[in-house]
């Protein structure tokens, strides 16, 4: 079953932000996943912390997870957090 990821963040560093895309990207696709969308957010209701989002839909939750703790992906961690405060979530 399709499993979506949500991204949410406020970019800190836009250079690192980046930098961060750009290497985190292969580290998606190694596991089927695919960027649905990734823009600004503009809330229809309530409150938002946070300023963009991005989308990416992977093939099963394992898929998803497996990316998520990934030694690829775990080593992007730091740049990450240097780049943005984030919030990341499953929906399956």
């Amino acid at each position: 079953m399709t499993t979506l990821v949500i991204a949410k963040l406020n970019p800190k560093d836009a250079e690192k932000v980046g930098e961060y895309s750009k290497r985190a990207a292969p580290t998606v696709a190694a596991f089927g996943g695919e960027f649905l969308s990734k823009g600004s957010l503009s809330p229809l209701h309530g409150d938002s912390k946070f300023a963009k989002a991005a989308i990416i839909s992977f093939p099963s939750r394992e898929s998803a997870l497996g990316w998520y703790k990934s030694k690829a992906y775990q080593d992007l961690i730091a740049l990450r957090d240097e780049a943005m405060d984030s919030q990341f979530l499953i929906i399956e």
